[in-house]
């Protein structure tokens, strides 16, 4: 939700939501070594974010700036994911499209 009485399923997702909720989603944790320059040690977004970095879920969108106010795309969403989904094996990098359909 938005807020503790507020729930907005309807409401776009920024780069930096979508980021905490694939890090919790998926139990991820990593040591913390640096982090993108647009994003501070005060944001609610920093330790995803250095997570994801870390891990290599989260490249950015160069000159290290992750623009995590921003909305996040459909496509940024799919490619977060399947990396996601290849970090935590999930998905097998030898299937085909094909797969999918099913």
């Amino acid at each position: 939700g938005k807020t503790d009485k507020i729930f907005d399923p309807g409401a776009d997702i920024s780069r930096g939501d979508f980021i905490i909720m694939l890090v919790k989603a998926l139990g991820l944790s990593a040591r913390i070594e640096s982090n993108f320059d647009d994003v501070k040690a005060s944001d609610y977004y920093y330790e995803a974010l250095g997570i994801a970095k870390k891990l290599g879920l989260a490249e950015g969108t160069g000159g290290n700036k992750f623009n995590p106010n921003v909305k996040i795309t459909r496509q940024d969403i799919i490619v977060l994911a399947d990396r996601a989904m290849k970090l935590v094996k999930k998905v097998n990098e030898s299937k085909s499209s094909h797969d999918l359909s099913t």
